[in-house]
């Protein structure tokens, strides 16, 4: 059991490891005897870390070594024992814990659902003040790759991308052509080659593609031309592709 309230200086006894360490754990002077809390007890002024401005001076009991009290005298700051009992009988009941118990899951979801009806009351407010519209602007997308880690010298097939954006041509086939993309992407055909083009955390459409295929190739008739709106691939151990399927939607090619 571990206690995670305040004032854990007193409860709590620290390791060697902090008292080596520079955090309160060398003194500023000599060691006093005293008495608090009813106690003979011993006081000393431990010195701060560099990170911090003010000294912290403790009591500890002499007969059984506890932490009577700790305070920072130029921050007012402090805790201390006021009616303490020592070698008192307990009894096994007051270590019965019988208030309300939740998991670690039960604390988990708590915390989903206190985000998540905090975000309906953010949205909702939004809604009421600002607008309930859909809210939708066309951003720029670009294309020019970065990387091209695959390309043929002699067909003109490639593929390239940058952190955002992937391109691809093959020769035409009889059939088209589709990459093996988890991304929403485009399919198009031109009298020489089949094109793709997808993009991640951003949403293309015939308007986008259209502006693509006028940088690409401009003038140039386009036919196949089809949105793939999802694709999912299960990669058997060796690598080769075990399913594969996806939603299509015909687009017509621009005139």
């Amino acid at each position: 059991m571990q206690y995670l309230g305040s004032n854990q200086f007193l409860l709590r006894r620290r390791s060697a490891a902090e008292w080596s360490s520079d955090d309160f754990a060398q003194s500023t002077g000599p060691i006093e005897e005293v008495e608090s809390a009813g106690r003979r007890c011993w006081t000393v002024e431990l010195a701060p870390p560099p990170r911090k401005p003010y000294p912290l001076r403790i009591w500890v009991d002499i007969e059984t070594g506890q932490m009577l009290g700790e305070r920072i005298e130029q921050a007012g700051l402090g805790a201390q024992f006021v009616d303490l009992l020592v070698g008192e009988s307990i009894d096994d009941e007051m270590f019965v814990w019988t208030g309300p118990v939740l998991t670690a899951d039960d604390e988990q979801q708590m915390y989903r659902d206190r985000r998540i009806a905090l975000e309906r009351e953010q949205t909702s407010w939004f809604r009421t003040a600002v607008t309930d519209a859909q809210i939708r602007a066309r951003v720029p997308l670009d294309f020019t790759p970065d990387r091209v880690p695959s390309h043929d010298a002699e067909t003109g097939a490639f593929d390239a991308m940058n952190d955002r954006t992937m391109l691809s041509r093959r020769p035409r086939g009889v059939e088209g052509w589709e990459p093996r993309w988890g991304a929403r992407f485009y399919v198009w055909s031109t009298p020489e080659w089949d094109w793709a083009a997808g993009a991640l955390h951003a949403g293309l459409d015939d308007e986008t593609i259209n502006d693509l295929q006028q940088a690409l190739h401009p003038q140039e008739p386009v036919d196949r031309q089809r949105l793939i709106l999802q694709r999912h691939l299960w990669e058997a151990s060796a690598g080769s592709v075990v399913a594969d399927t996806g939603l299509v939607l015909s687009a017509p090619a621009p005139a």
